[in-house]
């Protein structure tokens, strides 16, 4: 019963403070952040520190891009630290994308010999593991020059024996080198360190950033739809982020909203091989007319460029698949909690997103919003 009251009591105040002056764009965010602080004082300051190496970093290679003080950047991916998920590789793949439109050779290592409590968890088969890393590994193949891009899979032990070489070659960065040092993650910094650098690109540059359909299906194999589609992430997931699962009830609304708002084009749902199966059942249950992603495209790159190829995106919650969106020109409206991300502005998550391209906290909205 308390629970209860204590929901209610809340929704009280939230009520209340969205009647104020400003309540819903100010009011109730700092609210919002004031009341994380409280409950966990760690993440204030967690946030302060994030926000100050992200800057410190920043600064450092826009110094050295000003006096040509590098010609190549060492970009490590440690699985000790980082997890083998789509969303969190996705990062730091597109921050190499960066130092290659500017004309810098990528060294990329992934770090294999070793991984996180999670991970072991999640994957408890090393052949499973294995093949995860090589899904994986889609990523930089696709979204990456490979002229100027050397990919390498190697142990801590391989790489160790090779930075020194690094470390001290004098035409050479190593992006967050003291967290790679340590064995920290890196990340969890690399999407705001984008929003730090692209403004600092010229048109064309940052064009060039963002992904397009055309550069994934020239690698990728994968079928469209013959009539326009929008697309819609789902997300469902039995090995983590359980919090971030769509639920029976989420998926009916939001269809039935979709549906409504375009009645004329097709709904594909995007999801792994386990949330299509899902959600499948989900809509013939309720006899919905809907396409699954899986029946188009076998890999994260093949969904990505049905995504980017729809007319418009969705996403409530949901996984790293929101990315190709993010990263890209394609009308978006996604609601979620910013993780490692630092929200740019009202509404925009990334300083490239125009006016189409909508990001909301999910604290603010519910699924009711679509």
């Amino acid at each position: 019963m308390v629970p209860k009251v204590m929901k209610t009591y809340k929704r009280m105040i939230k009520n209340s403070i969205l009647k104020l002056p400003f309540g819903k764009s100010l009011l109730l965010p700092f609210v919002f952040y004031i009341y994380a602080c409280l409950n966990n004082p760690s993440f204030f300051f967690y946030r302060l520190k994030k926000k100050s190496i992200e800057k410190k970093e920043s600064e450092y290679i826009l110094n050295a891009l000003r006096t040509n003080k590098f010609n190549e950047i060492v970009i490590v991916y440690d699985l000790k630290v980082s997890p083998p998920t789509y969303g969190d590789f996705m990062y730091v793949v597109m921050i190499a994308r960066v130092f290659l439109i500017m004309g810098k050779k990528v060294i990329f290592f992934v770090i294999n010999s070793e991984f996180r409590e999670d991970t072991l968890k999640a994957y408890t088969d090393s052949k499973e593991r294995e093949d995860l890393i090589i899904r994986l590994l889609e990523l930089p193949q696709v979204l990456l020059n490979s002229e100027n891009c050397d990919l390498q899979v190697v142990s801590w032990t391989t790489f160790n024996k090779v930075f020194d070489k690094y470390r001290k070659a004098l035409h050479t960065l190593i992006l967050f080198k003291e967290k790679v040092i340590e064995r920290q993650p890196i990340y969890i910094h690399c999407y705001n360190l984008c929003n730090l650098l692209i403004p600092f690109m010229n048109d064309e540059q940052t064009k060039k950033f963002l992904i397009c359909k055309d550069e994934i299906v020239a690698k990728i194999k994968v079928e469209f739809p013959q009539k326009p589609y929008i697309t819609w992430a789902c997300r469902y997931s039995m090995k983590w982020g359980f919090e971030r699962n769509n639920n029976e009830r989420e998926f009916l609304d939001i269809y039935k909203s979709l549906r409504k708002k375009y009645p004329d084009k097709q709904i594909m749902i995007v999801s792994d091989e386990t949330g299509c199966t899902y959600f499948k059942e989900i809509s013939q249950k309720n006899n919905l007319t809907c396409l699954f992603s899986k029946d188009f495209s076998d890999t994260f790159m093949g969904d990505c460029a049905l995504v980017i190829g729809s007319d418009c995106y969705f996403q409530l919650n949901g996984g790293g698949i929101g990315l190709a969106a993010i990263y890209s020109t394609i009308p978006y409206h996604i609601i979620g909690v910013p993780v490692h991300e630092t929200v740019w502005k009202k509404n925009h998550i990334a300083v490239w997103a125009n006016i189409n391209q909508i990001w909301k906290t999910a604290t603010e909205v519910s699924s009711g919003d679509f």
